[in-house]
């Protein structure tokens, strides 16, 4: 893997979900002897942030019970999601608040969401992760009142709206992001993954290595590096979660269609301990980024079952797996 630092130690384009003008120090509540402002004062982080206190806010606690199955969501559609980086050069940047991904493409892989007669293209901005101290916490969303040590977090971008941030952070459907749960799998477990996902995975985690040097960008060379291979783990049409919400960082905007997984991936312990050794912009230990759960209010979760078959694009479907069992040891809620 060819690696490089990049000059350029401050791309706003990559700051967290979205850019956010001039904000004063936030995070996640985890040192009170520091002037960060906790999750339960973000609407004051900057002008832009009022959003943070809204009704529509994410993550939320999903539960079988409150999800009613919509026979008008169909399984998600993947373009391109098996094109490599434009040169295979992929960027890393520990933002202080968690570490992002993202690349230039030749072809842009694209989330296509349906539901019912609406259908909507996005093209894939970033990938980020949030995580815990331990294995009982550090997924945002709790599923079935199970919170997992790691989410991957798949940004989208609405194609109509790429031309203009201001429609994007005023348009209710703006971005597509899907949510993707880690679980820490036992070594038989993990030995029978698929070898393409395992491949992918460790090239992602010698990425996320890169980012132990904060607020700098670095460019890596990976051949044949691909969005496909980290979701080669799932069915071919796996059961999600739909929701309307928001980003889950300042400035909170409620423009996300947000995607979660019901099912979780497998990780080891050695990878997930290369997350919980990257530190924030204030040198210490980023170790628990995720924001408190947030009030449900009257919205409405939906859930496609992957049951049975419901139409939709079967292009660039990830390959069937089998299925992991849940550990004997219940996690708890954190």
């Amino acid at each position: 893997m060819a690696v490089a630092r990049d000059a350029t130690n401050n791309d706003d384009a990559l700051a967290d979900d979205l850019p956010i003008n001039n904000p004063h120090h936030w995070g996640y509540g985890l040192h009170p002897d520091t002037d960060e402002i906790p999750p339960a004062n973000w609407s004051q982080v900057s002008a832009d942030s009022a959003a943070c206190k809204f009704a529509n806010q994410s993550p939320i606690s999903i539960n079988d019970t409150n999800a009613l199955e919509d026979d008008a969501l169909v399984q998600l559609g993947f373009s391109n999601y098996d094109q490599p980086a434009q040169a295979d050069r992929w960027l890393i940047y520990n933002n202080g608040h968690t570490v992002q991904i993202n690349a230039t493409f030749d072809k842009k892989p694209t989330l296509t969401i349906k539901s019912g007669s609406q259908s909507n293209d996005y093209e894939f901005l970033q990938m980020h992760f949030h995580w815990g101290a331990d294995d009982s916490r550090g997924s945002e969303h709790i599923i079935n009142g199970e919170q997992f040590p790691l989410e991957l977090h798949l940004v989208h971008t609405k194609v109509k709206d790429l031309q203009d941030v201001d429609v994007l952070m005023h348009d209710p459907t703006g971005l597509a992001v899907l949510g993707v749960m880690f679980r820490v799998g036992t070594p038989a477990q993990l030995a029978a993954l698929p070898a393409e996902y395992l491949k992918e995975l460790d090239e992602v985690i010698q990425l996320v290595k890169l980012a132990k040097e904060k607020l700098v960008m670095f460019n890596a060379i990976l051949p044949g590096l691909h969005l496909t291979g980290l979701l080669a783990q799932l069915d071919a049409s796996p059961s999600y979660y739909r929701y309307s919400g928001s980003l889950t960082t300042p400035p909170c905007a409620e423009v996300v269609v947000w995607s979660v997984l019901k099912d979780p991936i497998l990780i080891s312990d050695e990878q997930l301990a290369i997350f919980r050794s990257l530190e924030g912009d204030d040198g210490k230990l980023i170790d628990s980024n995720f924001r408190p759960l947030q009030d449900l209010n009257k919205r409405q979760i939906s859930l496609f079952s992957s049951g049975g078959d419901k139409g939709g694009d079967t292009e660039g479907t990830v390959p069937p797996t089998a299925a992991y069992p849940a550990p004997t040891t219940a996690q708890k809620k954190y």
